[in-house]
């Protein structure tokens, strides 16, 4: 056991009222202050951990990583006690490109961290070092925690976009190479044809699958949304309800397949058969906004105003950034003589209707001339 002579005694003395007074600087708020007297114990007294590791927490918070590192690393070799202190060290050994121990430390640290924003920080951290390494499950399921208690987090966001659209691109590769004759790779092509808004190239490759593999789970609903979205000629859809109705009887819990057996009917100006399957779908799922909407036309069309707009709200629970929602809402609030709400919903069409036009925008300013 190391035995203090009298003059490390001392020192260690000079060192804790150096510690004491930043103590009651930090309490004042005058954290520049504390920074030089914790800095002036580090000097006199390297071993001194609480003043190493509080210098670190400072120097980390001030946004000064280059500064806080060898003092968090110095705490850590004091004692491993810590996992506040291993967490931000973790975050910037990152930041200074050192993956390798911050990996070490921001895995060995997120179990043991109460604070949730500290917690966040730490996932944040771990899955940019394995999306950058290519590890994208990894990053998958720290970003897919991290999206739990930070759901509106740009950033978060942002990154999520970036491992999921990555893991779906390599998934997309993998399949061309080991299964490229299968149903599966015509699925995958219309699916890209339906988002290229190509429906006639899109029921094509869902026909193909059919042809491919006639067990293939859930095409027939597809196919049958790619023909309405093909075209609205009566021999579509009369191939859509086909394929709708094949779709339920694979799975009769399929309310998108009710609701759009719904919206058929609704075309042909059936309304009480679209009613009825609308609120079939709405039994299977209360969250079926194709059948919110259709139910709050019918309802509408009747003169029932108050129910409609009831139906109405519910949808733009489900679809908040839907500005046609909210322009309906205002236009039936106002007929039913709830001006503050009809205003309230105006105010929102026209924001989201502003914020996607300059969306919009953007896109087109991007787009070669």
């Amino acid at each position: 056991m190391l035995l203090l002579t009298g003059v490390g005694l001392a020192q260690a003395d000079t060192a804790a009222l150096h510690v004491e007074r930043a103590h009651r600087l930090i309490a004042q708020g005058k954290t520049e202050q504390a920074v030089a007297e914790y800095d002036a114990a580090v000097a006199i007294d390297p071993a001194n951990e609480e003043a190493q590791g509080n210098l670190g927490v400072l120097e980390f918070f001030a946004n000064r990583c280059s500064d806080a590192l060898p003092h968090l690393s110095a705490a850590l070799s004091l004692s491993v006690s810590e996992p506040r202190i291993r967490a931000l060290a973790g975050i910037c050994e990152k930041r200074q490109g050192q993956s390798e121990e911050a990996e070490r430390n921001l895995a060995a640290a997120l179990p043991l961290l109460p604070n949730p924003k500290l917690h966040n920080m730490v996932l944040s951290n771990l899955a940019e070092i394995e999306y950058a390494r290519g590890e994208l499950p990894q990053a998958a399921a720290h970003i897919a925690d991290l999206m739990k208690s930070e759901p509106e987090d740009p950033d978060v966001l942002y990154l999520a976009f970036r491992i999921y659209n990555d893991l779906a691109d390599s998934a997309r590769d993998k399949l061309t190479i080991v299964a490229p004759e299968s149903g599966r790779i015509h699925l995958l092509m219309a699916e890209e044809f339906i988002k290229a808004g190509d429906a006639s190239a899109a029921v094509h490759q869902y026909e193909l699958a059919l042809k491919q593999d006639p067990s293939c789970a859930g095409v027939h609903f597809e196919l049958g949304e790619a023909l309405l979205k093909e075209s609205l000629a009566e021999s579509s859809l009369a191939r859509a309800t086909a394929e709708l109705q094949l779709a339920l009887k694979e799975d009769p819990r399929n309310a998108a397949a009710e609701a759009k057996l719904g919206f058929i009917e609704d075309f042909h100006n059936h309304p009480a058969l679209a009613e009825e399957h609308d609120r079939r779908a709405l039994t299977l799922n209360p969250d079926q906004l194709e059948a919110l909407l259709g139910l709050a036309k019918i309802l509408r069309e009747r003169g029932e105003n108050g129910k409609a707009a009831e139906f109405l709200a519910r949808a733009s629970v489900v679809s908040p950034l839907d500005e046609t929602i909210h322009l309906q809402l205002a236009q039936l609030d106002r007929q039913l003589g709830k001006q503050e709400d009809a205003g309230r919903e105006m105010k929102l069409f026209k924001e989201i209707h502003d914020l996607k036009g300059k969306s919009s925008l953007a896109d087109a300013r991007r787009a070669p001339q």
